[in-house]
């Protein structure tokens, strides 16, 4: 039935069906019998929790091992004609007598008497009487018939013997008294019985009479023994007696003895201990009265001292209260709500109000904040302190700087802020930040003159050499000059116009316009190749050094640029020595290491190779140091120079990923040192040379030419055509794409200016690939706006350009697989 049962039996003192449940004594588990006794009660057996009785009028009371039963696990009950009560269960069938049963609302235990012949009965579901004398029970090896006259009450007084006796470390003896000395007051009695029918039935009582509350303690034979623990001093009896399974009680059994006191428990030694108190409290009595009178000293002299402390806070106070009140500053105290308590007449001042309006109110509310906003996020710097818009009472907006310090106070905190107006700083600022500006304008436009200045005496010396000799060409060509002659005077045009074009690259190195031609290359290879041009630009009272790294990395960089970067080092170098020196050209490698410790800042992670130009010269001061690189300043005298020459050398670097440091001091020289990463490529690209342009033939291959210059178009027409290409020229891109369209056959490049009239190059280049994706783009320009990264099939020449460079170009362009 799961836990639970139903009845409607008027017996049990209801007139409707109800349920039971375990809170209300029906035992746990299955139950698998149920048997109405004649008294009206109901027994309920079941497996696992034993048996249960209802009776009328009284709550259900349970019955289990606990209370003598013989077994948990109850599967039948029958009464036999004597009205006992037979238990059918799993370690065997067992008897409870009439008279047991009626004592088991009052005493709650009952003694089982199993079938002396009888054995385990396993799972019996049922039991049938017959002739009032046998039982058939039903088991899971078939049916069983027990006679139940065979049953009979054991009338035996059981025996029991103490098996041994200690209390602390003395033996006990039965009935021989025994005075224990002082111990932990521990006793330990183990004991037995000879009963040789159902011993595991039989059980015990002990108690130890003198022990104050003490009542018969129960036991059965599966734990025989009894322990007491921390007994105080005194006599005691110990009293034990055994029980047979039908309840009867054998002879008692005593264990007389005494535990003496500890000595601290004998009135010898706790009136010694009354006396020595006594002695004590006097002595305490005497010191107490002398301490007092000592604290009582300590106490006056504490009083001055307070009453001189308390003065000189007092006079602190008043001195911090002036400082408060005649402070410049405005100065406001707030409470943890933020409410304002006290204020100085500076902070009154600034607010336009007086002190009795600002008490009590939020301080957020006081400076016309209502929404205040996070210092730390959304106030503004100005001249390194922090603002924040404030509003007075008459709606006047400031800027002030807020500074809040917390100060703890008694039992409470308050906190500090300080109201500072800065629009005089801002004022000031901005007049100073004006006057600043026009300074720089001044200087600038100053700078941009001597700039301008020293590019026209530059390009106008060369433009006079260019035509003095292209004049004496065309006299001395009507003349009938020898032809080397000529060829001299052409030669020193072609010279000036280099150089004119050189000075061209270095404005457009510094403004980062040129367009660069990454090749991977050695710089050690590089200085050995320009050594002899070098050694050309230095006066003979210069001693050049070259100290270089054989195994040198190699380094992805425009080697035009870099020989351009080299040689305006080292003219510069020159002419710090006016009076000769060593200059010394280095090459090395810096690992992440030694970069790290040479050049922290940088914060390089990656290996690097350097290039150091380190000259005996006059050096440079730390002012002259912080302006080397700017593009308006030069210690160039008038007709010396453009002083473009390091912001180009800073430009091209730049453009090939590295650095330049510098090390100078008055009187001890300057070094120039130029940091360049490590490429991927371990080869390096072979120097272009001018021989396999000469020797290459177009092949007469068509060509499209587009330039909005006639001069510059007639003469690159007239070089393409001398190199056997089919060249279609003209003036805008709009006639070339007319021209493109009936075309069947695609050209074989595109040659084109960039910035031209109604359409660029990049744009006439899309074009023309989107019908012939395939063809070969070379751009020519002297301004490299919008050439960046150019994809395959694609190239740039900058202009000015020699006749060579422009067919080397394109022979590069058109044999790239």
């Amino acid at each position: 039935m799961g836990g639970d049962v139903g009845s409607g039996d008027g017996d049990l003192g209801a007139d409707a069906a109800r349920t039971l449940e375990f809170e209300q004594g029906v035992p746990n588990g299955a139950v698998r019998a149920v048997l109405h006794d004649p008294d009206g009660s109901v027994w309920l057996g079941s497996y696992g929790g034993g048996l249960t009785r209802i009776r009328p009028g009284a709550a259900p009371r349970r019955l289990s091992r606990s209370q003598g039963l013989f077994d948990n696990f109850v599967s039948a009950l029958f009464l036999d004609p004597e009205g006992n009560l037979w238990v059918n269960a799993n370690r065997g069938v067992f008897r409870i007598l009439r008279a047991d049963l009626d004592a088991l609302p009052t005493t709650g235990e009952v003694q089982s008497l199993p079938l002396p012949s009888g054995e385990a009965m396993a799972a019996c579901p049922s039991v049938a009487i017959l002739q009032d004398r046998y039982a058939v029970v039903a088991t899971i090896h078939g049916p069983i018939q027990l006679d139940l006259s065979e049953a009979s009450r054991n009338d035996t007084k059981p025996v029991v013997t103490i098996l041994a006796a200690q209390l602390d470390d003395v033996t006990l003896t039965p009935g021989r008294w025994l005075e224990a000395p002082p111990g932990r007051g521990r006793l330990d009695v183990e004991f037995a019985t000879a009963m040789l029918r159902q011993p595991r039935l039989t059980s015990f009582e002990y108690r130890l009479q003198g022990l104050e509350g003490e009542s018969w303690h129960r036991t059965d034979n599966r734990s025989p023994s009894a322990r007491y623990e921390n007994l105080p001093a005194g006599q005691y009896r110990f009293e034990l007696l055994a029980i047979n399974e039908d309840g009867v009680r054998g002879p008692t059994v005593t264990l007389p003895f005494a535990l003496r006191p500890h000595i601290t428990s004998t009135p010898g030694f706790r009136g010694g201990l009354a006396l020595i108190a006594l002695m004590l409290g006097w002595i305490g009595h005497r010191l107490r009265t002398r301490g007092m009178a000592r604290r009582n000293r300590a106490l006056k002299a504490e009083i001055a001292q307070r009453i001189e402390a308390e003065s000189a806070l007092s006079e602190r106070e008043a001195h911090y209260r002036r400082v408060f009140e005649s402070s410049v500053n405005g100065f406001f105290v707030t409470d943890e709500e933020d409410h304002i308590v006290d204020v100085n007449p500076k902070g009154c001042s600034l607010l336009g109000t007086d002190a009795e309006s600002l008490l009590g109110r939020s301080l957020d509310e006081a400076l016309g904040r209502d929404d205040p906003p996070d210092l730390e996020s959304s106030g503004r710097h100005l001249l390194g302190i922090e603002v924040a818009p404030c509003r007075r009472a008459d709606g006047t907006e400031f800027l002030a700087r807020i500074d809040t310090l917390p100060f703890p106070g008694s039992g409470h905190t308050r906190f500090l802020t300080t109201l500072v107006d800065v629009s005089p700083l801002i004022e000031a600022q901005a007049e100073r930040q004006r006057l600043k500006e026009e300074l720089l304008h001044s200087q600038r436009v100053q700078a941009v003159g001597r700039l301008a200045g020293g590019i026209a005496h530059d390009v106008n010396n060369m433009l006079t050499a260019i035509q003095g000799y292209a004049s004496l060409a065309q006299e001395s060509l009507d003349e009938g000059a020898p032809a080397k002659d000529v060829h001299h005077m052409l030669d020193q045009v072609l010279d000036g116009a280099q150089r004119t074009a050189d000075i061209t690259r270095q404005l457009l190195a510094f403004a980062r316009r040129q367009v660069v031609s990454p090749v991977g290359l050695s710089l050690t290879t590089m200085v050995r190749d320009a050594e002899p041009f070098l050694r050309g630009v230095t006066r003979e009272s210069v001693d050049l050094q070259l100290r270089l790294q054989d195994d040198l990395p190699i380094v992805r960089a425009d080697r035009t640029q870099l020989q351009q970067v080299l040689m305006n080092l080292v003219i510069n170098a020159t002419h710090a020595m006016p009076e000769g020196g060593e200059l010394v050209i280095e090459t090395g490698t810096l690992d992440r290491a030694a970069l790290a410790e040479r050049y922290p800042h940088l914060g390089l992670k990656s290996t690097h190779v350097y290039l150091a130009v380190d000259d005996e010269g006059c050096g440079m001061t730390p002012e002259v140091m912080a302006q080397i690189f700017d593009p308006f300043f030069t210690t160039k005298k008038v007709g010396e120079g453009t002083g473009l020459g390091l912001s180009a050398v800073q430009g091209i670097v730049s453009q090939a990923g590295g650095h330049i440091e510098v090390r100078s001091a008055p009187g001890e020289g300057a070094r120039f040192e130029i940091l360049l990463p490590v490429a991927l490529a371990t080869m390096e690209t072979p120097s272009p040379t001018g021989l396999r342009a000469w020797l290459h033939d177009g092949g007469g291959r068509t060509l499209l030419y587009v330039d909005d210059d006639d001069d510059v178009r007639v003469v690159t027409d007239r070089a393409l055509s001398h190199a056997h290409y089919q060249v279609q020229a003209f003036r805008l891109p709009d006639d070339l794409l007319e021209a493109a369209a009936e075309m069947p056959e695609p050209p074989a490049a595109l040659v084109t200016d960039v910035l031209m009239p109604g359409m660029q190059g990049p744009e006439l280049a899309a074009r023309l690939r989107s019908r012939w994706p395939e063809l070969k783009v070379l751009f020519v320009s002297a301004y490299a706006e919008g050439i960046r990264d150019l994809p395959e099939g694609m190239a740039f020449l900058a202009k000015p350009y020699r006749q060579a460079d422009l067919l080397g170009a394109l022979k590069d362009l058109l044999d790239a697989s």
